[in-house]
């Protein structure tokens, strides 16, 4: 199940070890960022999609993969663009 659910001051929404089957029913609703073009950041294995509109505002849309954490489970982020 979820652990974290939260929103900080940047805008940013965070949603924390996901089971794979709670990550792709997030799939089916946004799309999965997870391919090569979207692939930004080595080190803690970062896909990220931009320009995800949610009620008129464009967010971009980050999944950190599974093997960052050394745990089979998904870490995704919502962050209001500028």
């Amino acid at each position: 199940m979820t652990e974290i659910l939260s929103k900080n001051e940047e805008n940013t929404i965070v949603i924390k070890e996901l089971t794979p089957e709670q990550f792709e029913a997030l799939v089916v609703l946004f799309g999965s960022p997870i391919t090569s073009e979207n692939f930004v950041n080595e080190t803690n294995k970062q896909y990220r999609e931009k320009g995800l509109i949610i009620q008129g505002t464009s967010y971009s849309y980050s999944v950190y993969s599974p093997n960052n954490y050394d745990k089979d489970l998904y870490t995704i982020t919502f962050q209001k663009e500028a």
